[in-house]
């Protein structure tokens, strides 16, 4: 068994060491059998974190997107195409700009209504289980 006094880095000597740090002595092989299952579940700890925050970024974009009616990308192409299309003022953008907006208003309400709808489905379904007479 590695040994902490032949050179070797228990858990117990982790304390206050930096994640930069423990990384390189894992690299290095210096850590004892001990502090190496504490880094392998501290680094599968982290990658499941890492998973999370790109859900939560891509959950977050995906909400965006339903009350804005758009995407940021389908905005920055649509400007880009203006461009290209010889636009150069605000007035030139003005009817298109004015359709987004029209898009978002009607995302926003469609997503409120179908809150609603669904209640109501709900609802109707429940009374419904005894059957309609």
């Amino acid at each position: 068994a590695k040994d902490v006094d032949a050179g070797w880095v228990g858990s117990a000597s982790l304390e206050g060491k930096t994640v930069k740090e423990i990384e390189e002595l894992h690299a290095q092989g210096r850590l004892n059998e001990e502090a190496e299952v504490w880094y392998k579940l501290w680094s599968q700890a982290n990658e499941e974190r890492t998973d999370l925050l790109q859900k939560e970024e891509e959950e977050l974009e995906r909400v965006r997107e339903l009350t804005t009616g758009s995407s940021y990308s389908a905005i920055t192409d649509f400007i880009i195409e203006g461009f290209k299309a010889g636009k150069r003022s605000v007035a030139d953008f003005a009817d298109t700009f004015e359709h987004l907006m029209q898009n978002a208003v009607l995302s926003a309400l469609s997503l409120k209504a179908d809150d609603k709808m669904c209640q109501w489905y709900e609802d109707f379904a429940a009374v419904g289980e005894d059957g309609y007479t």
